[in-house]
């Protein structure tokens, strides 16, 4: 569920400011994203001494997540954050923080 609403709040956050009125591009930065992403996993797959980690890879949800918030902090990255309310963090270390 929380990679779902990382999924989802920051797709809709790239898409109305960085992108906007440029659907096409978003949907080429989501499928490059996406095809790399499952070449990575095919060809380490294939590697004989990386593939037992690469075979526990299911599901590229959480990669694909990653992508995106990194992607939108190197698009903001002057916005401050806060994690759980304990610190607050510039939106550039988002994805070391999450």
């Amino acid at each position: 569920m929380f990679h779902m609403f990382f999924l989802a709040r920051y797709c809709k956050l790239l898409e109305e400011n960085s992108f906007r009125g440029r659907t096409a591009d978003f949907f080429y930065m989501l499928l490059f994203g996406a095809s790399v992403l499952t070449g990575i996993v095919l060809i380490g797959g294939m590697i004989p001494y990386l593939s037992e980690s690469f075979a526990k890879i299911i599901f590229l949800s959480n990669s694909l997540t990653f992508m995106m918030v990194y992607v939108w902090s190197k698009q903001n990255p002057f916005i401050h954050m806060s994690f759980l309310g304990l610190f607050t963090f510039t939106a550039a270390y988002l994805p070391w923080v999450s």
